[in-house]
């Protein structure tokens, strides 16, 4: 008989599948948003959030029974980026464009330090690390320091940052069930 843990790929646990899922989806999304043909703003909206409900519905089934306080902050978090990603859309007509990533990592970064706080210490690295890299992109679109590869590839950048950080969740998740079973 197999053991819960082995029944998914790589020993995940459920919730750590879910959040796999949803990282590699991160990252696809990204490559699309960058390279793909895009109806602009249409399509890009749509691509986004749809992998915005599909992280939600991941977030819920990681937290909602043991950490609602943590999945409700990270919906707080989501819910400011989406109001300020239409905000740069619709209301400034891409004047803000720039401020898009760093605003996103920003509220990213935030909600894993609260999840550091609340779940395991070893999300504070992924908060500090969003976080560092607000700072970087805001100094790179500013102009404080030319890094062109930062500015030309925002969108994939920031795509692969959440996704890994995401597999990065994934593996946390094993590694907690693995402890508690001990």
């Amino acid at each position: 008989m197999m053991r819960y843990i082995d029944a998914y790929p790589f020993g995940l646990v459920r919730s750590g599948f879910a959040m796999t899922v949803w990282g590699v989806l991160l990252i696809l999304g990204g490559v699309i948003s960058q390279w793909g043909n895009l109806p602009y703003p249409g399509g890009f909206l749509a691509l986004w959030g749809v992998i915005t409900v599909v992280g939600l519905a991941v977030q819920g089934l990681c937290q909602v029974e043991h950490q609602p306080s943590n999945y409700f902050v990270w919906i707080g978090a989501i819910g400011l980026g989406w109001a300020f990603t239409l905000f740069v859309i619709y209301v400034t007509n891409f004047s803000l464009f720039s401020e898009l990533a760093p605003a996103w990592l920003l509220l990213l970064g935030l909600a894993y330090l609260h999840t550091g706080y609340k779940i395991d210490s070893r999300f504070y690295t992924l908060g500090i690390i969003h976080l560092a890299l607000a700072l970087i992109f805001e100094i790179a679109w500013r102009g404080v320091v030319k890094i062109d590869f930062l500015v030309n590839y925002t969108t994939v950048i920031f795509a692969v940052l959440a996704g890994v950080a995401v597999l990065a969740a994934a593996y946390y998740a094993r590694l907690h069930v693995m402890a508690r079973r001990a």
